[in-house]
């Protein structure tokens, strides 16, 4: 039993290891003349550019969702929604960009961090007014959706899906984070959800407070 506890305490370093060598990859690919303390992107074009760079290094971030949960980012591309983005991260999720922002640590680069704040969109209108800050759709055709639940049924109106139909999740409003897959590992397994109502500011502190001071 020990000799396990050993090998399973080994392997667990070993991918921390890994997870952190991949983010620092993603950074040194964006600030190849150093770290920055902070770096900010404003324009849409920008912002893809930099999720692209990230997405390049699969298995090295997670996208931390506004409301709770979180995924791994592929790629990002303009949308047909004006002055949206659309990340795929398994399907494609929408939303409108303000500003995408980067954060470090000086004494432990592992907790560097970027921040996506979004403009407010409005509701598709598919479904009634329910609180949520996203909406999942089925898109049949540019720019018209319907309820989600007709890409399960394959077919509207009596006819079958197009081929280019495709289910989206519409971001209404909130702030995304990215951090490294070692650092949202750690998160969930803290069960403390606190940050999910942090500004980037807090959201700094409390890893600064919470995590780099035991590591030190």
């Amino acid at each position: 039993m020990l000799v396990e506890t050993l090998i399973t305490g080994q392997v667990q370093e070993n991918s921390n290891s890994n997870k952190k060598a991949d983010w620092k990859n993603v950074q040194a690919k964006l600030f190849p003349e150093g770290i920055p303390a902070n770096q900010e992107w404003t324009s849409i074009e920008d912002i893809i550019s930099v999720l692209n760079i990230i997405g390049t290094e699969r298995g090295a971030s997670q996208l931390l969702y506004p409301s709770g949960g979180f995924t791994e980012i592929e790629f990002a591309k303009k949308s047909r929604e004006e002055d949206c983005i659309e990340v795929f991260a398994g399907h494609f999720e929408i939303l409108k960009p303000k500003k995408l922002t980067f954060h470090s640590f000086e004494e432990n680069q592992d907790w560097n961090f970027f921040r996506l704040e979004t403009h407010t969109i409005a509701p598709s209108g598919v479904y009634n007014e329910n609180g949520y800050s996203s909406e999942e759709l089925l898109e049949i055709e540019s720019g018209k959706y319907i309820n989600r639940m007709f890409w399960d049924e394959n077919e509207f109106n009596g006819e079958i899906l197009p081929e280019t139909a495709r289910i989206v999740t519409r971001h209404l409003n909130g702030s995304f984070t990215l951090v490294s897959d070692f650092a949202s590992e750690t998160l969930f397994n803290s069960y403390d959800d606190l940050y999910l109502s942090m500004d980037t500011e807090e959201f700094k502190n409390y890893l600064e407070n919470s995590f780099l001071l035991e590591e030190a």
